[in-house]
C-alpha cells in the first residue's frame, strides 16, 4: 500500500476547468465530498440484484436500545438511549430512520442483524417472481375403452354420486 492517498487523501484539489457540461462524471472533489458525508453519517444502502441492502452505524447504542420495524411500505429504524455520563458530561442520543421498501422486495422476508462491531445490518430481499400462465399446466391423458359409457355404470346412484349425468329413456311413439 502507498503512503501518498493518506498524504495527500484530505487535499481539496481544485474543479477542472473543463465545464461539467462537457462530462458525464463527478469532479474529483464531489465525490469526495459525498464519500466523506457517507462515512460521517454511517449509513449506507444500496439497492441490487439481491434486493434492499441497509448497513447502518449504530455503535454507540446497546442492542436492547435498537428496534426494527415494517411500517406499511417502510422499514423504520429507532435507537434511544437515556442520559448517561461519559467523559465530556452527560449525553442522551435516539435517532429515527426511514427506509422506503422497494415495490418489488418482499416486505414480510426483512431481516436484520447486528454485528459485533456495532454495524446493523437490514435486508429485504426480491420477490420472487409469480409463476407465468400456464406455468402449472399439465397434459391429462385420455384413455380409450372399447366398451360403451352407458353399460360400464351398472348401478344408477353411483352415476348421480360421481357426477355423471344420468341417461333418461325417452318414451317411444
Amino acid at each position: 500500500m502507498s503512503l501518498l492517498p493518506l498524504l495527500f487523501g484530505e487535499i481539496e484539489y481544485p474543479a477542472p476547468r473543463i465545464s461539467p457540461r462537457y462530462t458525464h462524471n463527478l469532479p474529483l472533489d464531489t465525490l469526495n465530498q459525498l464519500e466523506a458525508a457517507q462515512k460521517e453519517l454511517g449509513a449506507a444502502q444500496c439497492y441490487g440484484d439481491d434486493g434492499l441492502k441497509v448497513n447502518l452505524d449504530v455503535q454507540q447504542f446497546r442492542p436492547d436500545e435498537v428496534t426494527v420495524k415494517v411500517v406499511d411500505k417502510f422499514i423504520v429504524v429507532e435507537a434511544k438511549h437515556e442520559e448517561r455520563q461519559d467523559q465530556h458530561g452527560y449525553i442522551s442520543r435516539s435517532f429515527t430512520r426511514r427506509y422506503l421498501i422497494p415495490e418489488d422486495a418482499d416486505a414480510d422476508k426483512v431481516a436484520s442483524t447486528l454485528s459485533s462491531d456495532g454495524v446493523l445490518c437490514i435486508v429485504a430481499p426480491k420477490k420472487k417472481p409469480l409463476p407465468m400462465p400456464g406455468a402449472n399446466e399439465r397434459i391429462v391423458p385420455i384413455i380409450r375403452s372399447s366398451a360403451p359409457a352407458v353399460n360400464q355404470v351398472s348401478d344408477p346412484s353411483k352415476v348421480e354420486q360421481e357426477g355423471v349425468a344420468a341417461t333418461e329413456e325417452t318414451p317411444s311413439k
